[in-house]
């Protein structure tokens, strides 16, 4: 059975973002994002606003896994959410994780 319905609550998603490290590597890391899924259209506009527009509206907050280099968690606010806006490979694995998300393609362990 399918039931098509509008999702109120957030969807709790991995987010894998690999980090550049020396020597042409990167080191995989992952946070839990909560992301606001939208209809098509709204995918379409907000997308077009570019990726950093796009994700203050679809990024809702993140899971107690996102933390500062002392490993203390990083509570979701503006400020948090704009340095990940700033860091390219953050941005592009917020982006791919949500598309993969709002299409259904479930993550392969």
């Amino acid at each position: 059975m399918f039931v098509l319905k509008k999702q109120d609550e957030p969807i709790e998603w991995p987010v894998e973002v690999e980090v550049p490290v020396n020597g042409g590597k990167v080191e995989k890391q992952e946070f839990t994002a909560h992301f606001k899924l939208l209809d098509q259209d709204e995918i379409d506009a907000e997308s077009a606003k570019g990726d950093v527009s796009f994700m203050t509206v679809i990024l809702v907050g993140w899971g107690e896994d996102v933390k500062d280099s002392k490993g203390e968690k990083i509570p979701f606010g503006k400020e948090p959410l704009r340095a990940m806006t700033k860091t390219v490979h953050v941005r592009k694995a917020i982006v791919k994780a949500y598309y993969q998300m709002a299409a259904g393609i479930a993550r392969k362990n």
